[in-house]
């Protein structure tokens, strides 16, 4: 499906890379050494601005492949839950992001929160969690665009990794979070445009596809039928794990507290989550149109088959450039919460650690990262499988997190009992990686229910007089 040269292909890529480059550095100049301003930008952004940095790192590459191969399998119902999957997380955070700013206002890391108010064992599991989640993010963001521009130019995987990772390290690793929003609210306005260009030329080339449409319904109506339960269950345990694993996501955390006040947060997260939604149901129509089009070899590459068969160069070109935003503004959102988790937790291991020290640690660790994600980038790995694993992490922790966010009852000793026993519940209906035994959503459901029930039944039981509810005050201090 080569529609670019390679060269064309590489300096488009590079005068991107280049550009976000430079954008990015303007926002160094507010940091100076301070290694609590390179992680957090606290009470600074608009509604507009949350918005745009939210729904910026929520369109990651994986838009340009899920929804339609979806499509090709899951039929309407899978798409139409993948949405509101996409979503979900976004709404869920506006109304935790309330609470967790009213607890601890100066707050730079989820990890605070949880190694104050559960304790060592929870802490230590949740933060192994979230790294985990964070490096799985940022090799399939960047496995996604060097899949993406070898399939349109032939250029090898690992050349399309390196120049990627090497551009957002350099502008993450100098200019911070506020590199990382200021490039997320230009990338938005290359990727919405982008987008645009490509429904419009699907659209004018739709009355080619549209009779293969209408057998498509005929032969397989399951797949335009909402009923389809075997979507809705795809859709469900999207949706948990999804939101689930948005709870333990620094980068949105880092957003949370960038909002200028509570209207801008609950705005701009719910904006973003709004404006996600069509997004996935337009790019999933995708699919249906190359089913229809009996292009459909390779369902992952759907939306490519259907936008560049036969199109002129510069909508290659497009794509291109749409893939740089998209992978940019979600890695450097991941780089940046590992940077974030870093400035938080080493100063509490090493408290003579001074602050420029640390402030050089902080950017460094995003290069540890980026080794282990450009090896499987250059491999085109599929890391899927990781994805879902992180999810079923994250699911099991969830529950007793957002309980102790809001309840002063429950210790750090029941939480870490009842995440532990959901776990291993959750692991042993969970798939193997070739995904011919196991049960997704069953898996999802067990991790997320044993804990609650082990929570319930553990305040049940305990005497009266041993009830002594956590000092929500002292995480003000």
């Amino acid at each position: 499906m080569s529609a670019l040269g390679p060269g064309l292909a590489l300096g488009a890529l590079s005068l991107a890379a280049l550009a976000f480059i430079a954008i990015g550095l303007l926002a160094a100049r507010r940091i100076g050494a301070d290694a609590r301003a390179h992680v957090a930008a606290h009470n600074s952004m608009s509604s507009g601005a949350t918005a745009a940095t939210v729904l910026a790192t929520s369109l990651g590459a994986w838009i340009l492949f899920a929804p339609a191969e979806m499509a090709t399998w899951g039929g309407l119902a899978a798409v139409t839950g993948y949405a509101i999957a996409a979503a979900t997380p976004r709404f869920a955070l506006a109304v935790l992001g309330l609470r967790m700013r009213a607890l601890m206002p100066r707050q730079i890391a989820m990890t605070e929160f949880l190694r104050r108010r559960f304790g060592r064992g929870m802490h230590g599991f949740c933060l192994i969690v979230m790294v985990f989640f964070l490096v799985t993010t940022v090799a399939a963001e960047v496995t996604g665009m060097a899949l993406l521009v070898a399939l349109i130019a032939d250029v090898p995987l690992w050349l399309t990794a390196a120049l990627t990772l090497s551009a957002t390290l350099l502008y993450t690793g100098i200019g911070g979070l506020r590199a990382s929003i200021l490039t997320d609210r230009v990338q938005i306005w290359l990727i919405l445009p982008a987008l645009a260009v490509m429904v419009i030329v699907a659209a004018w080339r739709l009355e080619d596809f549209v009779p293969a449409l209408h057998s498509v319904a005929a032969e397989r109506p399951e797949l335009v039928s909402l009923a389809n339960l075997s979507g809705w269950e795809t859709a469900a345990s999207l949706i948990l794990g999804l939101t689930a694993t948005s709870l333990f996501s620094q980068g949105y955390w880092q957003r949370v507290y960038a909002a200028r006040d509570s209207r801008a947060l609950v705005r701009g997260f719910v904006g973003a989550g709004l404006a996600v939604m069509p997004i996935i149901l337009i790019l999933g129509g995708f699919g249906f149109v190359a089913m229809g089009a009996g292009l459909v070899d390779e369902p992952s590459v759907a939306l490519f088959s259907v936008v560049l068969e036969a199109a002129p160069a510069w909508l290659a070109l497009v794509v291109v450039l749409l893939g740089v935003a998209l992978v940019m503004s979600s890695a450097d959102t991941a780089l940046n919460a590992i940077s974030s988790i870093v400035t938080a937790e080493l100063p509490r291991a090493f408290p003579a650690l001074s602050c420029r020290r640390l402030l050089m640690l902080a950017r460094w660790s995003g290069v540890v990262v980026a080794v282990p994600a450009l090896f499987v980038a250059s491999q085109g790995w599929s890391v899927l499988y990781l994805f879902l694993l992180a999810n079923l992490l994250c699911v099991a922790a969830a529950g007793a997190a957002v309980i102790g966010l809001y309840s002063a009852h429950l210790s750090g000793r029941i939480a870490v009992w009842a995440t532990g026993a959901g776990l291993f519940a959750g692991l042993a209906l969970f798939p193997d990686p070739a995904m011919t035994r196991g049960h997704l959503l069953g898996a999802y459901l067990s991790a997320l229910l044993l804990p609650l029930l082990i929570v319930v039944l553990a305040r049940l039981t305990e005497p009266a007089a041993s009830r002594r509810g956590f000092d929500f005050d002292a995480l003000r201090s």
